[in-house]
């Protein structure tokens, strides 16, 4: 977690498989997944994926007091 311009915070998660990058779906009710990055989309102020040689990296950016 960083601080970010802004007073903000970045948080960042690291994948260490680098070939499927994530994809923002729109779940239905039955679906048992896809709601991860909905849920980060709404809440961030904005996100996106870093993808290195052996891993990636998801980050979004949030208000401090939106944490």
């Amino acid at each position: 977690m960083a601080w970010v311009e802004g007073g903000g915070i970045r948080v960042e998660v690291t994948d260490p498989d680098p070939r499927v990058l994530p994809v923002l779906l729109q779940a239905t009710g039955e679906d048992e997944s896809g709601r991860g990055l909905v849920l980060l989309d709404a809440v961030a102020r904005r996100w996106g994926v870093e993808q290195g040689a052996a891993s990636k990296t998801v980050w979004c950016e949030v208000g401090a007091g939106e944490a």
